[in-house]
């Protein structure tokens, strides 16, 4: 099963991808976890998905973690 920090490092990948990253606009915006990536996680059988594990893994791509 994926965890919230694996969901996290896949939107960054996807975002990355597309080009449209852009860290100054999500810093300033919601801390909430996109609500189709929510809605995955508890799909996959993540009860209360935590928005600080989701975006810990996003920071690990952004940083280059692996």
């Amino acid at each position: 099963m994926k965890t919230e920090r694996e969901f996290g490092r896949m939107y960054a990948e996807h975002l990355n991808a597309e080009g449209i990253v852009n860290i100054d606009e999500i810093v300033s915006g919601s801390v909430d976890i996109p609500t189709g990536d929510y809605s995955e996680m508890v799909d996959a059988g993540i009860e209360n998905p935590n928005a600080r594990e989701y975006w810990a893994g996003y920071n690990e791509y952004v940083r280059g973690a692996k």
